[in-house]
């Protein structure tokens, strides 16, 4: 375990890291970024934890940001021995507009500002030459053997990003929900995850620095821009009647999934016709860790 004092997009942050997992710099490094203000924020941490456990086989490191959750919810990190957790102490407040203190309103795109926290604490404490870092949110869910290695076999050539899910309502950019990229291009081309909401979203530098330095992107067809890929899943198929993103190989396989607004959700949000936290972790283990 060891402490750091790290100032991150102009804060000071207090951090405490364990590593008790070590692989080759050619491993990909995992970075999930957790907040757990309750029990339910909790077990969509462990169960995205324990789906990755189970189909990644291949050797990677995975890195746990916790953002300064609550102790009841996030001391259970301390157990997991073979994942490298960081608890983030100081809690990643944007600063707010002089309007928005007078009339005692929170800052605008506060969890956009958190993510970009962690993901920044990320890129500094995991070892400088690593090859292949990759973004997760804690709402996630591996769900076959093999989907990074999926992946990383489209990591090739000119594409130097890659990930399970390609927006272009902004700009064209992958996702931060899951995205790899080439981690040795980070620094050189001056990389940052913070983002300039509403123009910019988390992440969204990644994609653009890549492109701007003429790499290419490369994304798994999802459910969320395509619902037509639904229609080819197997009649059978439990996957079908989830209404969450769906991230399919190249023969229609699903190999990773995302709930969406999980910290919301967990925190008794209701969004219609959308897989709800119970529903999500039910499925969790009666088919994909069954």
């Amino acid at each position: 375990m060891s402490r750091r004092t790290l100032v991150i997009l102009g804060r000071t942050h207090e951090v405490e890291v364990l590593r008790p997992r070590r692989e080759p710099s050619g491993a990909p490094r995992l970075a999930l970024v957790a907040y757990q203000p309750n029990a339910t924020a909790r077990a969509l941490t462990e169960m995205a934890v324990a789906s990755l456990r189970r189909h990644t086989p291949e050797p990677h490191e995975l890195w746990v940001i916790d953002n300064a959750s609550p102790p009841e919810h996030s001391a259970w990190l301390r157990g997991e021995a073979d994942v490298n957790v960081v608890f983030n102490r100081t809690p990643p407040a944007p600063r707010r507009s002089l309007a928005d203190r007078l009339r005692r309103r929170p800052a605008l795109y506060a969890g956009s500002h958190a993510n970009a926290v962690a993901l920044e604490i990320a890129a500094r404490v995991i070892d400088p030459d690593t090859q292949l870092l990759m973004t997760l949110h804690m709402d996630i869910m591996a769900c076959r053997p093999g989907w990074l290695t999926h992946l990383r076999r489209h990591l090739a050539g000119p594409v130097r990003g890659v990930g399970v899910r390609l927006d272009t309502a902004r700009v064209r950019t992958l996702h931060v929900l899951g995205m790899m990229f080439d981690f040795t291009l980070f620094r050189p081309l001056r990389m940052t995850f913070a983002h300039d909401m509403p123009r910019h979203d988390v992440g969204d530098g990644i994609s653009l620095a890549l492109q701007a330095a003429g790499h290419e992107l490369w994304a798994t067809p999802n459910t969320l821009h395509d619902p037509s890929l639904v229609e080819r899943l197997p009649p059978d198929s439990p996957h079908r009647h989830l209404h969450v993103d769906r991230s399919l190989d190249d023969d229609g396989q699903v190999i990773f999934m995302h709930l969406g607004r999980g910290i919301v959700k967990s925190e008794g949000a209701c969004f219609e016709q959308r897989t709800t936290p119970g529903e999500w972790l039910r499925f969790a283990r009666e088919v994909v860790l069954a």
